[in-house]
């Protein structure tokens, strides 16, 4: 493939190709293929490559996310975003997985893509896991019952894997949270689009719950001021 024809992608993702290469010991590696990782616009404020690595015996393909160049603004600090999820796949993931592991749970994160490395806050090279027979959800459409509960209980794993491992391995949560680069929310102007619009989703979730029922968690909002 010329220069020409290449899918245009940055220097640093490049470097952190080659740098996984070596690591990896992948050589000789007789092509490396770059071409768009999902359609245009799925990547948001980040721009999704796919890359195949061929070697003699078979093909590597794996899936890298970076920051878009933008005018700095307070509306999205997207280099936070970045670094936070490159932080929860090569920090956190992992001691969550090991406090899983030492506590005997069989049923832990089984869809987590392999993550083979970073470069400086804004990139990140993961495996591409369609080769394991997953598919992007299409934004355009609104999920069905079955992906949202999907959804939901996919992340009450996480936070309830993140309470325990507060509750019994205080020393080393503690490690995770002192070396965190802060959540996006709280560094968002009051004033922010995007902060309006979280909020005005977490409101409109709120009123589907019970005032009864549910009380515990409506107060817990209410003390952080959400509804």
């Amino acid at each position: 493939m010329s220069e020409e024809q290449e899918f245009s992608v940055s220097e640093d993702a490049k470097a952190l190709v080659k740098e996984i290469i070596h690591k990896n010991n992948w050589e000789p590696v007789s092509e490396v293929k770059y071409y768009p990782g999902t359609e245009a616009g799925d990547g948001y404020a980040c721009k999704h490559v796919a890359v195949e690595i061929t070697q003699s015996t078979g093909t590597i393909r794996l899936f890298m996310k970076y920051a878009l160049h933008f005018k700095i603004s307070n509306e999205m600090p997207v280099d936070k975003v970045c670094a936070n999820e490159i932080y929860f796949y090569e920090v956190v993931l992992p001691a969550y997985q090991e406090f899983l592991r030492k506590k005997n749970v069989q049923d832990g994160f089984r869809h987590v893509p392999k993550c083979y490395g970073s470069f400086a806050k804004n990139v990140i090279a993961l495996e591409n896991i369609k080769d394991r027979g997953f598919t992007l959800f299409d934004r355009n459409t609104i999920m069905d019952d079955n992906h949202i509960i999907l959804v939901l209980e996919t992340f009450a794993k996480l936070h309830a894997t993140s309470f325990a491992f507060k509750d019994q391995d205080r020393e080393n949560y503690d490690k995770l949270v002192a070396s965190w680069d802060g959540d996006v929310y709280s560094v968002l102007p009051k004033d922010s689009s995007i902060r309006k619009t979280w909020t005005g989703m977490i409101r409109d979730g709120l009123k589907k719950l019970d005032p009864a029922k549910d009380r515990k968690i409506l107060d817990r909002c209410d003390a952080y001021k959400v509804h």
